[in-house]
This record gives structure tokens, C-alpha cells and sequence, in this order.
């Protein structure tokens, strides 16, 4: 049985036992949030910006799914880029070159990924890996080959990705890395060239392969236990190489070897010379964001008990700490254009809606532009809190706990809600996160929920 069927099922028989609160109780204290608001389609989410500044193109409903919108910044006039109408579409980005935007999409839920290009001019949408029963990902995009990307395929082995050179404008797909046989990360340089790959070997340890260019043979440089691996996944979680020095001689990784929890290295491909760069004692890292014409790290996020964020380099630490103050909520990413001079921000909120705002670096100002459930605003939501607690032996575990507002928390029934895997935590905020939509629910409707890590 799935861990999502034996929760279910315990779910049903845990509500089954308890003493329901009526509904005139729920009603005349907090009104009911219609569940549509709550596990339906958000107005709009998932914005990017292009990359010279001029629009930004987000997700939003149309045809009943999600499709990509766009909109010039500074003007109403916001239109779909895209048609889909069975299914909606989960991820895009921007490329390099401003005229088009890449999404994946699969047949009928088959997770056979295709490539899709749409022109933003014509609205032409053509798909760039036209293969059957072939899944296909977007790997690296990189400002300094606009009209290139490097994108991971299993064509030639469906157990097996390899990594091809997309042009973007003629279609021509370039093979550019063999899989070996084992390979589960590749990372290329600031050249586009392929040269780190981490490899699984049989007792689920892995190993940094590292080359020189892409004629020279893999060279294995490290190796990680299981405990520090966690290969597989997509983006993989592990300790693993995240990107190269402008000059290739430099090599940052994420890595817990030794440690308790994972740390930002920069390690020297000459002299084998480690630095730490950034760590915390108690919690992974959550992301790093690279500039895009240093390669060098800006930012860092640990994703403690709330979302924590780093300036890496001097020169962001005042952007940071005024963008950091324009919302309550925790900032969960941001999205730069080509000069860096503007961000897309994202802010969740454990009780509302998820806010996206504009900020320009210049003039160190933000813009508010919209809520992704703006309808939400309306009802009283719930408040998230971070709780911790020992066991019988000591380990002290950490968790949230979801409580129903306008109730005192007593003699209240209660869900325990289980995270699913080693890989996957529980988090604080409530943006589209399944299990914390399903604490709102249940707060709503008169259950604490407690989510435990």
C-alpha cells in the first residue's frame, strides 16, 4: 500500500471515531471556506519574468486549466500564450533570448515529459522533443547562449538520461553527454560544457565524476555514503555539485559529508581545497542562487521552522533586508532578470493567500501585484505554528501545528498529518502545498492538525 492510502485510510477511521463539532458551531464562528477556494485552480501563480525586464508571464486559468498568461509590465494587457485544455501545465521558464517561452507537458498524465517551445510574438507552439515514449527535462539555460539550452532525455535508453544541446530556433538536438550507465546529476560550466556528474554505485553511495573538458575522461574526485546521497529525484536532494566558477577551476557543491546537515563548499578542482561558505547546525539547505555573470552565490535559504534567507554577496545584503520587510509572510523564491536590476517575488502566508510583488533594485522599491487566491482575503484562515517536542529518547522533533480560529484549543479532536518519505518535509506556509491546504481544510472545519517532521 502507498503512504498515501495508509494515510487515507487512517484519516477516514480517526474522523470516523471522533465527535464532530456541528455545523451550526462551524457556522456561527468561522464561516465555511468553499473547498474550490481551497484545492482549486489559484487566479495566478508561478511568475517569471523575462529576462530584459519587459513582461513577466505567470500560470492562471484558461479553458479550465492552467495555461501560461503573459502581460508587459506597466500595461493591462494580459493575454494566453498558451491553449491547453485537458490538462494544465505545471512548470515554464523564460528563455535567454526574450522570444520564447519553454513548458513541459506529458499526454494524459503518462509523465512523459515533452519539451514545448511558444513564440510570445506568434503564439507558434512546436514541440522541441517530438519522441514517443520518451521523457525529456530542462537542464541548464544560461544568458551567454540565448538561443542554446541543455536538456536531459532518456531516446536512447528509457533507463537512462543523457544530455543533449537544444538550439532553440532549428530544433537540432546535439548529443553531448553518454550516460554511462549510472549517471543521475550532470552539471555543466559556464561554457556549456558537461563536465560534473554524479554517479549511483550499487549499495546506493555516490560519486563525483569530474572532467576537463568533453573530450577528457570522467575522473572520480569524491564520494558520498548513502546516508549523505539521497540520489534519485527530480531536482535530486542530495550532497551533489550545484555549479562551477566562471573560470571552471572552482566547484560549488551541496554536501553534509561529515556534517550533520548540508553545506555550501567551494571546492578548488586543483588542489582539492575545501571552503565553507555557509551552513546551519540543525537545517538543510533549501536553495542557492548563483549571478548570472559571476557564478558566484547571492543568495542562500535554509528552510528552518520558517523560510531563513542569506546575502552571500555584500552588495544584496540592503536589497535583501528591504525586500524581506515588505511582507510577514516567508519570501519562498525570487526571479531576476538578465541585468539583475529586477525580481519577482514570492511570499507565502500561513493564514492568506500567497502575494507576488516587483521589485526594482534602482530604485529599491516593491510593487504589489497580485495574491494568487485573491478570494481567500475574504475568510478567516488558520494560523501555522511551529512546534517542537522530545520523545521518550531524547531526539527532539520539530513539526507544525495547524489550530481552528475563534477556538479555544481544548478537548478538540485532532489529525495527526504524516509527511510522506526521508526526502519530504512538512513546512510552514500555505501556497499550494497539498498536505497544508488539507490543515487549512480541517482547521476550518473545527480539527487541529498536527504535521510532524
Amino acid at each position: 500500500m502507498t503512504a498515501k492510502l495508509i494515510f487515507t485510510i487512517s484519516l477516514c477511521l480517526f474522523l470516523s471515531s471522533c465527535t464532530l463539532p456541528t455545523k451550526k458551531q462551524v457556522v456561527e464562528e468561522v464561516p465555511l471556506i468553499p473547498r474550490v477556494l481551497l484545492f482549486g485552480n489559484p487566479e495566478k501563480t508561478l511568475v517569471r519574468i523575462s529576462p530584459d525586464g519587459k513582461r513577466f508571464a505567470y500560470l492562471a486559468p484558461h479553458n479550465r486549466v492552467l495555461n501560461i498568461w503573459i502581460k508587459t509590465i506597466g500595461q493591462n494587457d494580459d493575454y494566453p500564450i498558451t491553449n491547453e485544455i485537458t490538462q494544465g501545465i505545471r512548470r515554464f521558464i523564460w528563455a535567454k533570448n526574450n522570444k520564447h517561452l519553454l513548458f513541459i507537458q506529458d499526454k494524459d498524465g503518462d509523465e512523459n515529459w515533452h519539451i514545448y517551445k511558444v513564440d510570445i510574438y506568434t503564439k507558434k507552439i512546436v514541440d522541441m522533443t517530438p519522441f514517443q515514449n520518451v521523457r525529456a527535462r530542462i537542464h541548464t539555460v544560461d544568458k551567454h547562449f540565448p538561443d542554446q539550452i541543455l536538456i536531459t532525455m532518456n531516446k536512447e535508453n528509457k533507463k537512462l538520461f543523457d544530455v543533449y544541446c537544444l538550439d532553440l530556433l532549428s530544433g537540432k538536438l546535439d548529443l553531448v553527454a553518454k550516460n554511462p550507465g549510472n549517471v543521475d546529476v550532470w552539471l555543466a560550466d559556464s561554457k556549456l560544457c558537461v563536465r560534473a556528474a554524479v554517479a549511483v554505485n550499487p549499495d546506493g553511495s555516490t560519486v563525483l565524476l569530474i572532467r576537463n573538458d568533453k573530450n577528457s575522461e570522467w575522473i572520480p574526485r569524491l564520494k558520498w555514503d548513502f546516508e549523505d546521497s539521497l540520489a534519485g529525484g527530480f531536482p535530486p536532494k542530495g550532497s551533489r555539485p550545484i555549479s562551477f566558477s566562471r573560470d571552471g577551476k572552482f566547484l560549488y557543491l551541496i554536501d553534509s559529508k561529515n556534517f550533520n546537515t548540508q553545506r555550501l563548499i567551494k571546492m578548488n578542482l586543483v588542489t582539492d581545497e575545501r571552503e565553507t561558505l555557509a551552513f546551519d547546525n540543525n537545517y538543510d539547505i533549501n536553495s542557492v542562487i548563483f549571478n548570472s555573470d559571476t557564478y558566484k552565490p547571492d543568495f542562500i535559504s535554509f528552510n528552518k521552522a520558517r523560510m531563513e534567507w542569506s546575502a552571500l554577496n555584500s552588495e544584496f545584503k540592503k536589497d535583501l533586508k528591504i525586500v524581506l520587510s515588505i511582507n510577514n509572510g516567508d519570501l519562498i523564491y525570487i526571479d531576476r532578470t538578465s541585468d539583475e536590476t529586477k525580481w519577482i517575488l514570492s511570499f507565502i502566508n500561513d493564514d492568506g493567500p500567497g502575494a507576488y510583488y516587483l521589485y526594482d533594485k534602482k530604485l529599491k522599491e516593491a510593487e504589489f501585484l497580485f495574491y494568487d487566491r485573491p478570494k481567500l482575503k475574504k475568510y478567516k484562515l488558520a494560523s501555522m505554528k511551529p512546534v517542537s517536542f522530545k520523545t521518550r529518547d531524547g531526539l527532539t522533533i520539530h513539526g507544525y501545528l495547524t489550530t481552528p480560529p475563534g477556538k479555544k484549543i481544548k478537548k478538540l479532536p485532532m489529525v495527526l498529518d504524516v509527511h510522506g518519505g526521508p526526502w519530504w518535509r512538512n513546512t510552514w506556509g500555505y501556497m499550494d502545498n497539498p498536505h497544508n491546504i488539507q490543515a487549512q481544510l480541517l482547521a476550518n472545519r473545527g480539527y487541529v492538525c498536527l504535521q510532524v517532521n
